[in-house]
């Protein structure tokens, strides 16, 4: 799996509940819905149908759906090259008994194709108001076997009060291929990019919050010395930095008895 198609791997796991969510949730009330040449139009569409494909029998999926629904389901599967899906849908679903929606040929189809879609997708969930969990994005760096810069994705999560950050690495040069994972903040250069792509992000204590235990759960959680915890917890956000970073943050600080939240900073500032 290529570092694109990895990252796709990550956007489709996380659409499969947020398109059930506000704010994506709304874009199948937009008037033009489907529309295909909108990759998140195209990826809600195909898990929409197969969850239709899970929850009923293959005959009442196509039975259930008016014929444009169908020709929709059709042109999408066709689109991402997923011959073999739309052969069966076109056949009325007759067949074997696999799921041959989006089985796992289908799945690979939908991650190649997602894959050379990213910045599109990106663009409109963001539009639309959505921040992804992982905030992962492409980049390059040293290929760790012949120093040659290689592509690869890369991206930092919250889990808990820990953050960890993952790379899947693509080398032209050596052709060296791995995938990592590691508990930490991302590497300072890595860090940029997902910056860049991100904007930064705060942990943001509620306003009246008494300064004390503010400045008590910066010590704890920060390992903060009182005078900088005393100077940090009089500015309006005690930590600038990734999602996750401000996250992690939101999470120590709230474990600390402080009312915090998450607060997008880029668009505070702009």
């Amino acid at each position: 799996m290529t570092p694109e198609e990895a990252l796709a791997a990550h956007r489709l796991h996380e659409l499969e509940v947020a398109i059930w969510q506000h704010p994506l949730v709304q874009v199948r009330q937009g008037p033009d819905y489907p529309n295909l040449e909108e990759p998140l139009d195209l990826v809600i569409l195909l898990l929409d149908a197969e969850t239709d494909v899970q929850m009923a029998s293959r005959g009442g999926f196509i039975a259930n759906l008016d014929p444009h629904a169908v020709e929709s389901t059709l042109d999408a599967l066709r689109r991402i090259g997923a011959t073999a899906a739309a052969e069966w849908l076109a056949n009325g679903g007759d067949g074997d008994s696999r799921d041959v929606l989006l089985d796992g040929e289908t799945w690979l189809a939908l991650h190649s194709w997602v894959a050379h879609h990213l910045q599109e997708l990106d663009q409109r969930v963001r539009a639309l108001g959505h921040r992804w969990t992982m905030s992962g994005t492409m980049t390059t760096m040293a290929c760790p076997a012949c120093g040659a810069t290689a592509t690869a994705a890369v991206a930092d999560e919250a889990v808990g009060f820990e953050i960890r950050w993952w790379s899947n690495l693509s080398c032209a040069t050596c052709g060296e291929a791995q995938e990592t994972f590691h508990v930490g903040p991302l590497p300072a250069p890595l860090r940029e990019h997902v910056l860049g792509a991100f904007g930064s992000w705060a942990a943001r204590p509620a306003a009246g919050a008494p300064l004390a235990a503010v400045e008590l759960a910066l010590t704890r959680a920060f390992g903060l010395s009182p005078e900088e915890a005393h100077v940090r917890a009089r500015g309006t956000d005690m930590v600038v930095g990734t999602r996750a970073e401000a996250q992690q943050a939101v999470a120590l600080l709230r474990a600390g008895g402080v009312a915090a939240a998450l607060v997008d900073a880029t668009a505070v500032r702009s």
